[in-house]
């Protein structure tokens, strides 16, 4: 079961990294900066028994895994002349919730 699980986690990890939720920076032509976010959605789920014969040797044992995920884009972060801004797919707005994105990244991209 422990190798079940450390095998699914390993394949996670693999697949997901940061570039997957907060996509690579692009530079538009008018100087601003342009970044890509994404909402990821993970499912896990293992599960082992055993079965059939109690006794010694031992009781058959079997085991399953599996892992699904959706990454869906929501908007794109732009930083330009004119401030910050979060333009969403979906129309609707959450502006507390993007400005704290936009002072986060915008850190992450004076330290490179």
């Amino acid at each position: 079961m422990e190798d079940l699980l450390q095998k699914t986690m390993t394949a996670l990890r693999d697949l997901v990294d940061a570039d997957t939720i907060v996509g690579r920076t692009i530079a538009a032509p008018d100087g601003s900066w342009v970044v890509p976010v994404s909402k990821l959605t993970v499912g896990v789920v293992t599960g082992s028994g055993e079965y059939g014969q109690t006794k010694v040797p031992a009781p058959y044992q079997a085991g399953g895994g599996g892992a699904g995920g959706s990454v869906i884009p929501v908007g794109f972060l732009v930083m330009g002349r004119e401030g910050v801004r979060f333009l969403t797919l979906d129309g609707k707005e959450n502006t507390n919730k993007w400005l704290d994105l936009a002072g986060s990244i915008t850190r992450i991209l004076r330290k490179e």
